[in-house]
């Protein structure tokens, strides 16, 4: 039985183009045959949640305080020149700008909003099922080599799969090494309501947030499996391996 299974992420292209292949190629691989890349690299207004992170500069150091703008040495016409071969290689890779304004001309973030644009197209386009996560986080699942498989093994009930996270070091503090081949993690598990990304049916779904979504009801069961089911590992922290 095959399934059209996406996966949708905002992002800004400095800040990933040194782990956007092998991303792409990871998920693909998982089965994952549509990808639906919101390029939000014009911000220059932070708004909401993020704001405390006072040191974040736009196209320049995230709310990790990574100063990405001096890692990678490259301008400009070079980035789209890659990103063009990339989508050229990987025909299933739809880059969408994503360059929300507020009534002052200043270019946002909206999460949020592109979760819920990029349901409209995910409906259009008649992708059975879709990933959220951002491009520091890779699923991982247990016992199938393949997301398709794992979503007919559950419950035709189910409509949304709510995943839990492990952390491991920072994807900038391992540039000499693929980011898959990080190992050093965080030991304690994390609260496993906190953080969670979904995998959800399109159909059945009527709105996407950042840790959750909302089904149109029914009989739609969310799933939370356990963090050796399925999960993410989330690059992201700094563990002084720089």
């Amino acid at each position: 039985f095959y399934m059209n299974i996406a996966i949708h992420t905002v992002f800004i292209l400095k800040e990933n183009i040194l782990f956007l292949e092998e991303w792409i190629n990871y998920h693909m691989l998982l089965g994952f045959n549509k990808f639906y890349l919101y390029d939000n690299s014009k911000i220059n207004k932070i708004k909401g949640w993020d704001e405390k992170n006072t040191h974040i500069k736009p196209g320049q150091v995230n709310k990790y305080n990574i100063n990405y703008d001096k890692i990678v040495n490259m301008n400009d016409i070079q980035m789209n020149d890659y990103v063009k071969k990339l989508c050229d290689k990987y025909k299933c890779v739809e880059i969408i700008e994503w360059s929300p304004m507020d009534n002052k001309g200043n270019i946002l973030y909206n999460q949020k909003e592109a979760h819920n644009h990029c349901l409209k197209k995910l409906k259009i386009d008649k992708v059975d099922w879709c990933a959220s996560i951002d491009m520091d986080e890779y699923i991982t699942i247990t016992n199938f080599d393949n997301i398709s498989k794992y979503i007919s093994s559950l419950s035709p009930s189910i409509q949304n799969i709510r995943m839990g996270q492990i952390l491991f070091d920072s994807r900038f503090n391992n540039l000499d090494k693929l980011v898959t081949e990080i190992t050093d993690s965080y030991t304690n598990r994390i609260n496993r309501g906190d953080g969670n990304k979904n995998i959800f049916n399109v159909e059945s779904t009527i709105k996407v947030d950042i840790h959750s979504v909302t089904t149109n009801g029914g009989n739609c069961k969310h799933h939370v499996p356990a963090v050796t089911e399925i999960w993410f590992n989330h690059y992201k922290l700094n563990m002084g391996n720089n």
